[in-house]
């Protein structure tokens, strides 16, 4: 049996920018919601709603990419390093070889590196993707107000009609 990924072939990165979208889609769906109750009506005659395409946005804007990049190379040494650590004691990559204490020890070993790769995606986060999402959400504001759209939702939750802001936003990040 070969050592598993860390996180069930899903990286922590991955994992954190899907709740991030599913969260802020979720945001603007309640705000957008917010405004519907207060308005008693969904949108005015005039007022636009619109959306974006978050996966295409961080796709075309550099550090995003560069953050996602920075966790990918990471978690892949940090993997590696942990499999050669494993390989030089126990001369093995099967952990059905080993016995219960070797077996107790490497699950050690894989929660220290765990612990060791949230730490360092915690850095990342800081350190470059909540410049990157600052900056995009700075561009998705400015322009919806160019295009006077009110409300601004992810493209995942939008069914029909809308306003599609997503190339705008990539050109005002460039």
């Amino acid at each position: 049996m070969r050592l598993p990924p860390f996180t069930g072939g899903v990286s922590p990165m991955q994992k954190f920018l899907r709740t991030g979208l599913i969260i802020a889609s979720l945001a603007i769906i309640a705000f957008a919601a917010a405004v519907y109750v207060k308005t008693g009506q969904a949108t005015a005659e005039g007022e636009l709603v619109g959306f974006v395409d978050s996966e295409e946005i961080m796709a075309g804007y550099a550090p995003a990419r560069r953050a996602q990049e920075a966790w990918q190379l990471f978690e892949a040494q940090h993997q590696k390093q942990l499999e050669d650590t494993i390989f030089k004691k126990y001369n093995t990559m099967d952990l059905n070889t080993l016995n219960e204490a070797q077996q107790a020890e490497v699950r050690k070993m894989f929660d220290q590196a765990d612990q060791e790769l949230k730490d360092q995606f915690e850095k990342i986060r800081v350190q470059e993707w909540e410049p990157a999402r600052n900056k995009i959400q700075s561009a998705i504001d400015a322009v919806a107000k160019e295009k006077g759209v009110r409300v601004v939702l992810e493209k995942k939750a939008v069914l029909s009609g809308g306003v599609d802001m997503t190339a705008d936003v990539v050109a005002k990040l460039k």
